[in-house]
């Protein structure tokens, strides 16, 4: 993380969301939940908050707040942080089982299999898929939501 700040990758990352017209904090992070979820169905490992989501995540959808509604308060900052780490854990939570070989998914078919229950950790990752949908759509709409929020707090004289 160190190096990375070091080598400017935070500035370069929120160089990048500044230069993407339209980009929205709940755009951005519904982007990013989509991401974190293909990348637990192919087994790719994003490794977390500390090494992922404090120096890159969060301060580019911070950006998209700042290019959309100019400065923002501290307050949007603390939530948008939040919100920042939710979109890790959950992608992280509902995507993880997608993966037939991943190790909860294993995990749950042999519990299933030593109490003399038949499922394969193929099933497991068929029953998973539509969570992880869900949980994707729920979100997105979420995000959608605090984009609005958002709006209504910069745009109209709110702050």
């Amino acid at each position: 993380v160190g190096l990375a700040e070091t080598f400017g990758l935070k500035n370069q990352a929120v160089r990048l969301i500044n230069n993407v017209k339209g980009m929205t904090t709940g755009s951005f992070l519904t982007l990013y939940l989509f991401l974190r979820e293909l990348a637990g169905f192919l087994s790719i490992r994003i490794v977390g908050h500390p090494q992922f989501v404090r120096p890159l995540v969060q301060p580019m959808a911070e950006a998209a707040a700042i290019s959309k509604n100019g400065e923002i308060d501290d307050a949007t900052k603390e939530e948008i942080k939040a919100q920042s780490a939710a979109m890790d854990n959950f992608g992280n939570f509902y995507a993880q089982n997608t993966f037939v070989a991943s190790a909860g998914t294993l995990l749950i078919a042999g519990t299933l299999d030593s109490l003399g229950y038949e499922v394969m950790a193929i099933d497991v990752a068929r029953a998973s898929i539509p969570v992880a949908i869900i949980a994707f759509i729920l979100t997105a709409v979420y995000n959608y939501a605090f984009d609005q929020k958002m709006n209504r707090k910069y745009r109209k004289g709110g702050k």
